[in-house]
């Protein structure tokens, strides 16, 4: 579903910048701009979503136009899952609600707890 919908959006818009294309004249330096889904497959697709990223690039050509240098750049976003599973249990925690449980259980006096003795 998620990149059935991702290829929606890029047709959508590859489509709205065809008429742009044509605007490109004879100067020797070019901007582009771009972006689009990056789709993760396999056990990345465990940890990460479907991401997305804008382009920005520029390309500058020789006097003689037969050659032309391209920089480009691109930032690829995508979201992270950062939940560990505890197969014992059947929970799925992240490390802040890690720490959370461990204070709670130290707290509590559970398996965690920390006993002082003092020797007077």
């Amino acid at each position: 579903m998620r990149i059935g919908a991702s290829c929606s959006i890029g047709l959508l818009m590859v489509l709205m910048m065809a008429g742009s294309a044509s605007a490109q004249g004879d100067h020797r330096i070019h901007v582009n701009f771009g972006g689009g889904p990056t789709f993760v497959f396999g056990e990345f697709g465990d940890r990460f979503s479907t991401g997305w990223g804008p382009a920005i690039g520029v390309t500058v050509e020789t006097p003689s136009k037969k050659l032309g240098l391209q920089f480009e750049y691109a930032y690829r976003w995508m979201g992270l899952s950062d939940k560990v599973s505890f197969p014992a249990s059947g929970r799925a925690m992240s490390a802040e609600e890690l720490s959370a449980e461990v204070l709670k259980s130290l707290r509590a006096g559970g398996a965690f707890a920390v006993e002082h003795i003092y020797d007077y």
